[in-house]
């Protein structure tokens, strides 16, 4: 595979292991949510528009390729719950993983972006709030949860819609997302009460 075809930089991927490897430094990525509040402030909010003919749907996915094929088998039903005549929906990606979902015909738009690349670089990951604050969202779902702060968390605090929709793991015990970040970004939040549900 070449430099241009990878899509997780070997630089993200060893920072990542790092953090992954020791938790109580897990836990300081509870601070990126000041740093991301001081980016937020010099990126203009989207403004709304009523008069649209469908719904703006966003779903944020920022997982690897495995989790990508478990998440479309699980969500294979969206257009029921979301009918194409109503609702557009766009889902952001990681880069060099959009065709998992593009012969799916679940997704409108499929916008594939360096996500893990937004962890570590500052200006990836502002380039980033910028998208997601171009559009104004009815709807926004984080089928990644809030047990830890994670990108899609942060994605999701910087996405401007009506609602904002995630999931909640409650058997695990030691969570490292604050429950004051959560409850401040999110208008819904599902909890899953047994394991492996």
């Amino acid at each position: 595979m070449s430099k241009k075809e990878k899509y997780l930089s070997s630089f993200s991927l060893k920072l990542y292991n790092i953090c992954q490897r020791w938790p109580y430094i897990r836990k300081f990525k509870v601070l990126l949510y000041f740093l991301d509040s001081l980016l937020l402030c010099f990126i203009k909010k989207p403004k709304k528009f009523s008069n649209q003919k469908r719904k703006e749907v966003l779903i944020i996915y920022n997982y690897s390729f495995g989790d990508g094929i478990i998440f479309l088998c699980s969500f294979k039903n969206i257009r029921e719950i979301y009918p194409k005549k109503y609702y557009k929906i766009t889902i952001i990606c990681q880069k060099g993983l959009q065709s998992i979902y593009e012969n799916t015909n679940l997704f409108d738009e499929i916008v594939p972006y360096d996500l893990t690349g937004s962890t570590f670089n500052i200006k990836i990951r502002f380039n980033l709030f910028k998208l997601l604050r171009s559009k104004y969202y009815s709807i926004l779902i984080d089928p990644i949860g809030v047990n830890e702060c994670t990108t899609n968390v942060f994605m999701s605090m910087a996405t401007c819609a009506d609602e904002k929709i995630t999931i909640i793991d409650q058997t695990i015990k030691n969570k490292m997302c604050p429950k004051w970040i959560y409850k401040k970004i999110y208008t819904k939040i599902f909890e899953v009460t047994k394991e492996n549900q």
